[in-house]
């Protein structure tokens, strides 16, 4: 387990954080341009909006503890029920512009790394790794763009963790 703290959100929050740059140009050329002036500052909010935005752990899993009632549902001791995590990172109620990526984002208290108890492990190592590699991604390859058509892109099938399956890129 520890060795997979960070890892599966480093990999896929980075390569959906691309992509999800690549289809939004406006955001991608303002990273772009503070990497070319060497500011690493916003690289702190754009990665905490692309995990918001492109979330690589979409859902968890939980089970019950006691019986209890939640908007007219029923929940019984020992049932299992999934948190989908993504769909409060895109609540309209807690996020201005919810659908909207904005890597300035300050106020951004997303779900992606889950809340109390457990909360990933691996988050602060997922953050870092994102920063730093976005930042030196776009410093270094400035001209950086996807080398297919966006329709070419697909992500690995599976309900907790959501990553693209390859992510051709050309500079």
């Amino acid at each position: 387990f520890l060795l997979n703290a960070g890892h599966e959100a480093s990999v896929n929050g980075f390569t959906g954080g691309m992509l999800a740059l690549f289809r939004h140009p406006d955001q991608l050329r303002l990273l772009q341009d503070a990497a070319a002036r060497g500011e690493s500052a916003i690289f702190k909010s754009a990665v905490e909006e692309l995990l918001r935005y492109e979330s690589p752990l979409p859902l968890f899993e939980r089970w019950v503890l006691q019986d209890f009632s939640y908007q007219g549902v029923e929940l019984k001791q020992g049932m299992e029920v999934a948190l989908l995590y993504a769909a409060g990172n895109r609540d309209g109620r807690r996020f201005i512009n919810a659908d909207q990526l904005d890597v300035t984002r300050q106020d951004n208290p997303h779900l992606t790394f889950g809340l109390g108890t457990h909360y990933c492990l691996g988050a602060p190592l997922a953050r870092l790794e994102m920063q730093v590699a976005l930042a030196t991604l776009l410093q270094r390859l400035p001209g950086i763009r996807l080398a297919v058509a966006d329709e070419e892109v697909h992500y690995q099938s599976g309900f907790v963790i959501r990553g693209v399956q390859g992510l051709p890129v050309v500079w």
